[in-house]
């Protein structure tokens, strides 16, 4: 398995074991995971819509390794990776 692909699997491992012990996004791990909102928002309504979206929660998405975006879109589910 390529090592990019591992770290991917890792990361979504990883957050979802902190989101079922009721733990946020944190600023300083290494990854983001915007919600399904995200894209439909940022789509719609343009950037400014979303900018403050990280920075109420002083996170530097350029400093993340690895950004999740999940994306709807005429009844299909795809995600964005960010690396």
């Amino acid at each position: 398995m390529p090592l990019l692909l591992k770290r991917i699997l890792f990361a979504l491992l990883d957050q979802y074991y902190r989101i079922s012990r009721g733990e946020p996004n944190q600023p300083d791990s290494k990854v983001h995971f915007f919600t399904s909102h995200f894209m439909t928002t940022l789509k719609e309504d343009g950037p400014d819509a979303v900018a403050s979206w990280t920075a109420k929660k002083k996170i530097n998405i350029f400093e993340k390794k690895l950004i999740f975006i999940p994306v709807h879109a005429d009844n299909h589910w795809s995600l964005c990776v960010v690396v």
